[in-house]
């Protein structure tokens, strides 16, 4: 049994795009970091530089409901391959998993199957994930890998859909880079902060830097605030809350009180500086509790270190 799975998985080894010209959708690739199945081709593709990507980290396998998930941000590609009739969707799931496995990429969640029935599942995968429509038939037989690893610096997270559709093994990848924390600061811009509120209510931004242990807003951040201010100009009937996070360092009511003055700050500047009607604008402070990562690590602290714009 374990010769046939490792002739099985030498025979659906990763390949070039070269080996397949011509079948690919027009301007797609494989993503460098994680290949392809061999003899599978892109039905799909779209690339953005920034966005917000939700994935599954728990799945009911009764219920088949999405209990868990997790936002990634950061540059996302997202690719549709539709593999060879030979090729089950476990085949291609363990085939992905051992490929990135060999390039240091660790396992976060994982479900093959996911369900004994996906009709709800693929409802909550569209709805709650905001993945687009799937497909005009059920899906069939799906599993779904999450795994993390770095590429050229980047940390990289990997979401990988398989399932069949009309007797054939599709394929849902979705790769997140973030990029090195002092490239991740970037400035923000209004009409990334548009689609944003639009599509799932809020954004995180980076790029407003205060003194430490300071309220203070340093002058880096006024390309930051600018198009922020932008933003509520493009849009003059959208109200938000400025809610300033902190990281766990520290006591959780100084924090608190700090996130809060931050957020403050924030607002004065927009309403000062840049004309925005006070009356659109609700600073709130958070302090800790809302986390975007990990606090046990430099990397992770600077990440939940933020200003989030939510709409009302």
């Amino acid at each position: 049994m374990i010769a046939l799975f490792l002739l099985l998985l030498a025979t659906i080894a990763f390949s070039d795009l070269s080996k397949l010209p011509g079948r690919d959708l027009k301007g797609s690739q494989d993503h460098p970091a994680v290949g392809r199945v061999e003899g599978s081709r892109i039905a799909g593709y779209d690339v953005k530089d920034y966005d917000v990507l939700r994935v599954p980290t728990k799945i009911d396998y009764g219920w088949g409901r999405v209990k868990e998930f997790k936002e990634l941000e950061g540059r996302v590609t997202r690719i549709y391959y539709v593999a060879p009739r030979t090729l089950s969707p476990v085949a291609v799931h363990r085939t992905y998993k051992k490929g990135l496995e060999s390039k240091g990429f660790a396992v976060l969640y994982e479900c093959a199957p996911c369900t004994r029935s996906n009709a709800t599942l693929f409802v909550e995968l569209m709805d709650k994930l905001g993945e687009p429509k799937w497909d005009a038939l059920p899906p069939r037989r799906l599993n779904f890998l999450l795994m993390r690893g770095s590429y050229k610096g980047k940390e990289v997270h990997v979401a990988l859909y398989t399932y069949t559709l009309s007797g054939l093994t599709q394929i849902k990848l979705r790769i997140v880079e973030r990029e090195p924390l002092d490239l991740a600061l970037k400035v923000v811009k209004a009409e990334e902060i548009e689609r944003s509120i639009k599509e799932k209510g809020s954004i995180s931004i980076y790029g407003i830097h205060f003194d430490h242990d300071s309220a203070a807003i340093k002058p880096e951040s006024e390309k930051t605030l600018k198009e922020i201010a932008r933003y509520l100009k493009m849009n003059p009937k959208v109200r938000l809350y400025v809610v300033g996070h902190t990281d766990g360092t520290g006591s959780y009511d100084y924090n608190l009180k700090l996130s809060l003055m931050r957020a403050k700050a924030v607002v004065r500047k927009l309403v000062k500086d840049y004309g925005i009607d006070p009356r659109r604008l609700k600073a709130v402070g958070v302090g800790p509790v809302v986390p975007v990562d990990t606090n046990r690590t430099s990397e992770g602290r600077a990440r939940n270190r933020r200003v989030e714009l939510v709409e009302m």
